[in-house]
């Protein structure tokens, strides 16, 4: 009578460990599909072939007058090493989950109560976008000669374009950033095809580039050169041009544009990895509870089948 009873509980159970199993198992499956998605989507730019690194000259004792020259300088260097065919540097580099923003205004565009006058903003050196693979879609991008004497110039993005200049052309326009003066004194010189800043999720939004010689906070030199052939061989020659400009500076966070891809998707892949490995314990545990409780019956009822 006792083994009777705890037959239709353990039944349950049994029915109830394997759902969970499936459900573990299916959730994984999710998340997998949901990381592959991930790594499908366009960036805007070509991701493979790019090597990365980041330098703060700041920090070794250079002023911020200082820091447009010499990272121009290790940009040169660089670009005479074997395989590379493009260098650039940045204020803020794509793809690494963060990004620079502030609000910014655009004369004759009369925002909506409570609208998000905030943009994407970037410091970048004049081979950004040659670099990036951004095409230009009208006007030009920046050259050496946009420094700290020139003209204040920046290159906007489509999405920017489209927002507040509509089909009109926004060359030769100014914009200007909030503020106790607020003017309007950095001329559009150019439009550029839009591109996933921080994250491979957002949708695109207003970016302005600004002419990294021209930035009032310039501090990082976020470096990507564009390399034919595998970018991490090129490591131990990329550190040894830097010391051959600079030997104080560090060169920091050196990784491929993959690399750094998969280190912004580490939570998705530990999910699924989770996911999977508790649903495949569970689906054998499950096996395993439904071995025993067939090999129970059938211990239970060996008499019985004698006897018949």
């Amino acid at each position: 009578l006792g083994g009777g009873a705890r037959s239709p509980l353990a039944r349950v159970l049994m029915v109830v460990q394997v759902a969970l199993s499936i459900v573990l198992l299916v959730g994984a499956g999710l998340f997998t599909r949901t990381l592959a998605n991930l790594y499908r989507l366009d960036p805007g730019f070509e991701r493979s072939g790019l090597l990365l690194f980041s330098l703060d000259a700041m920090a070794a004792g250079r002023n911020r007058a200082e820091l447009a020259p010499l990272y121009t300088r290790i940009a040169e260097r660089l670009s005479s090493l074997p395989g590379v065919t493009g260098v650039t540097y940045a204020q803020m580099p794509l793809l690494s989950g963060s990004r620079w923003t502030s609000g910014m205004f655009v004369p004759g565009y009369t925002p909506a109560p409570g609208e998000n006058q905030n943009m994407v903003l970037n410091g970048v050196d004049p081979g950004y976008f040659a670099t990036y693979g951004l095409p230009l879609v009208l006007g030009r991008a920046f050259t050496a000669r946009d420094d700290a004497s020139a003209q204040k110039v920046v290159v906007i993005n489509q999405a920017f374009a489209r927002k507040y200049f509509g089909d009109r052309s926004p060359v030769g326009h100014s914009i200007g950033f909030f503020g106790r003066e607020q003017k309007a004194d950095l001329e559009i010189v150019g439009v550029v095809r839009d591109v996933k800043h921080a994250s491979l999720r957002e949708e695109p939004t207003p970016a302005v580039y600004l002419p990294f010689a021209q930035l009032r906070n310039a501090r990082w030199g976020n470096f990507a050169l564009r390399v034919r052939g595998d970018p991490t061989a090129l490591g131990p020659l990329v550190q040894a041009a830097v010391r051959e400009i600079d030997a104080t500076l560090p060169v920091a966070n050196l990784r491929t544009q993959d690399e750094q891809l998969a280190r912004m998707v580490t939570s998705e892949r530990l999910f699924a990895r989770l996911s999977a490995f508790f649903g495949g314990l569970a689906l054998l545990l499950a096996g395993l509870g439904l071995y025993g409780l067939l090999s129970y019956q059938v211990v239970r009822r060996t008499g019985e089948i004698g006897l018949r």
